[in-house]
Formats: structure tokens, C-alpha cells, sequence
């Protein structure tokens, strides 16, 4: 394997477990033993979760879930169906339908990105045995047991990209559409100060985070 493929491999690794799902795992400690200060992270925990079955399938599959047009008049969007098959990729063995599975995406997934709630026929609870099943038609949610199940598949996820396969070559063309494939841009020019701002570009870069610069505008 090149050295540009292992640097983005690494680069996803990082990104995934260290600013997403590694901080989950922390929260979710405090949620589980229901001891301050995150013992009502449950939402907070969710909300980092429920990206992951869009995103891997992305990874998965080699092609943006949100593509602009051809003729360039707007976007098409197959969120809901990479959603419902990422789901599949991490929970292999469901016996949910793809409607149930829609029924998780509208509820959990939408819920969260577009109102900052789960939407009506959601439940969370520390007691939950699994991460995420369906009781009566309502999705019910253990969020330390759903973080738990997500980086095991993401660990079984990265295993898996080896030489010469199609998971790495998709995984390749999916890091170029991310930006994963390039070297991070430390400093960016500030508009109104002109000097040189410290930032973080790229999701994978483990520079310094922005620094806070009052501008003209912010007085």
C-alpha cells in the first residue's frame, strides 16, 4: 500500500475516533454511570452517532451522498438511501426493514440535523440493552451502547481496506472528494486584519484549532 493511501487511512482514523467518536466514548462514561458532568449527554452522544451510517457508506460506496447536478440547478440528495444501507453495514445481521430503518433516518437522523431533537417516537435510556432497536414502532436508543457498536464496525471498517480491493478504491475516490487526500493549510489570511490567522482546514489535521481574532466588524 503507497504511503498517500496509508496517510489518508490514518487521516479518517484520526478524524473518526478522536474528534468524533473518541469524544462520544467520553461522554457516554458519564452517561452510563449517570455521574456529573455529562450524565445528560445521552442527545449530545446521539448527535455524533447518527451521522456515522451516511457517512461510511459514502466511504463505502466511493460517491458523495449529496451531488450537485449536471446541468447545474440544484442538488440531488440520497441521504435517506446511503443512510439505510450504511445502517446495514454496521448492524449486518438486522431483521429491520428498510422502512424501519427509513423510520430511524426520519426520526433519529432528521430529527437531529434539522430540528436538534429526535422527533416524536424516540426514546433514550442508560438501561437499553442494545444500541438501537424498535419496541411498538418506537425507536429506542442506549447512546453508549450504539457509540460502543459504531467503533467496533468502524475498527472492522479499517481492517478491511487492504491492497487491491474495491472497499480501498472506493475509499480513495471518497477522500479526494473530502479533501482527505491533501496536506492541511495551517494559516489562512484574515480579511479585515491582514495578517495571518492559525487555523485547522481539514477535518484530519491535527494542528492548532482557529485562533480568535476580533475583526472590524465585531467591534
Amino acid at each position: 500500500m503507497s504511503h498517500a493511501t496509508d496517510k489518508m487511512i490514518e487521516n479518517l482514523r484520526f478524524y473518526v475516533k478522536e474528534r468524533q467518536l473518541g469524544i462520544a466514548e467520553k461522554l457516554a462514561e458519564d452517561f452510563t454511570r449517570d455521574t456529573p458532568p455529562f450524565n445528560h449527554s445521552g442527545f449530545v452522544i446521539l448527535s455524533i452517532v447518527a451521522a456515522y451510517f451516511e457517512m461510511i457508506r459514502q466511504f463505502d460506496k466511493g460517491e458523495s451522498s449529496y451531488v450537485e447536478r449536471e446541468n447545474g440547478k440544484g442538488y440531488d440528495s440520497k441521504s435517506r438511501k446511503f443512510f439505510i444501507e450504511g445502517f446495514k453495514l454496521v448492524y449486518d445481521k438486522t431483521e429491520l426493514s428498510d422502512k424501519e430503518i427509513g423510520q430511524i433516518y426520519s426520526v433519529v437522523r432528521c430529527g437531529m440535523y434539522h430540528g436538534g431533537m429526535p422527533k416524536v417516537g424516540c426514546h433514550l435510556s442508560r438501561n437499553f440493552r442494545s444500541g438501537i432497536h424498535l419496541c411498538k414502532g418506537e425507536v429506542h436508543i442506549n447512546p453508549a451502547e450504539m457509540v460502543r457498536e459504531v467503533k467496533e464496525h468502524f475498527d472492522r471498517y479499517i481492517a478491511s481496506l487492504v491492497p487491491e480491493s474495491d472497499l480501498l478504491t472506493n475509499f480513495e475516490k471518497m477522500c479526494e472528494i473530502v479533501g482527505l487526500d491533501t496536506e492541511p493549510q495551517h494559516e489562512t489570511w484574515c480579511d479585515k486584519l491582514s495578517n495571518v490567522t492559525t487555523t485547522s482546514s481539514n477535518p484530519a489535521d491535527k494542528g492548532k484549532e482557529p485562533q480568535k481574532h476580533r475583526t472590524e466588524t465585531e467591534q
